[in-house]
């Protein structure tokens, strides 16, 4: 994600000249893997106000928009994070690349890493690996772990603790995982400070069902909803008492409220009597 500097950038939504063969060749193959996935990729999309311009726009599943971004040039956290609200505030998901371990952009907003390949390998369908960005959660044993126990600082406590390991996932693959959001950018508190990466949803739910809270809630637009178990209802059978303890009543009955119940165990029966 850019911001414009010049009227001729802003008029000229092209692939502007002064980007490198790498960069043109990223764009590519983000393309290349959206439109395998059944969406269609808009390059260097142009802001309503004409200030941002996106590397690579694609509606993932549920409408939602999401920006990638090769940034092979340097750029500070600070600039990497103006850009990222930007984006946000516009209803984008921005997901930023870098082939630079050692890249200010890292954490500072959700990214991912390949090595730094000439363009021909970049264009080339051969496995392209992600090397940075991406985790896996792992759920360890309190009691086997080397360290005390991280909840109450001591001892032991029995149960299981969330890590997240990272984990390298294939190029084209994680694009299309993104768009149909079942990875998901994740922010987490590592130490003093935050973790930003991408994980699968699955693993999100096991996060949160032991004991793990994100540092950044997900933004509603690519938020999955946690399925909501319920108690399954006791079935009722029409014209039959439903009331009694252990075994029902069993008497002919009608409808209510409530339910289906005789005359002795009706709403209100007792009050009559």
């Amino acid at each position: 994600m850019d911001d414009f500097d010049s009227e001729t950038s802003e008029r000229n939504p092209v692939l502007r000249a002064d980007r490198s063969d790498e960069h043109k060749a990223y764009q590519e193959r983000y393309v290349r893997a959206a439109e395998s996935a059944g969406h269609t990729a808009e390059v260097d999309a142009v802001g309503a106000d004409g200030r941002r311009r996106t590397d690579v726009l694609v509606t993932g599943a549920a409408g939602q928009r999401y920006g990638f971004a090769p940034q092979l040039s340097y750029i500070t956290a600070a600039t990497a994070r103006h850009r990222d609200g930007a984006s946000r505030a516009d209803g984008i998901t921005p997901v930023w690349h870098t082939v630079d371990p050692r890249s200010p952009l890292i954490d500072a907003v959700h990214w991912t890493r390949t090595d730094d390949l000439p363009a021909a390998a970049i264009r080339d369908d051969r496995h392209l690996l992600v090397r940075g960005g991406v985790r896996a959660l792992a759920l360890e044993r309190c009691e086997r772990m080397p360290t005390p126990c991280p909840a109450r600082r001591q001892g032991s406590c029995g149960r299981r603790h969330p890590r997240w390991d990272p984990r390298p996932r294939q190029f084209d693959a994680l694009v299309r995982d993104i768009l149909a959001r079942s990875y998901l950018p994740l922010t987490v508190r590592a130490g003093r400070g935050l973790r930003r990466f991408w994980a699968r949803a699955e693993d999100l739910d096991a996060f949160l069902d032991n004991g793990g809270t994100l540092a950044v809630p997900l933004p509603a637009a690519v938020e999955v909803p946690r399925p909501i178990t319920r108690p399954p209802l006791a079935p009722v059978v029409p014209d039959i008492c439903s009331a009694g303890r252990g075994a029902r009543c069993g008497a002919p009955a009608r409808p209510y409220a409530g339910g289906w119940f005789c005359g002795d165990h009706r709403p209100g029966a007792h009050r009559v009597r």
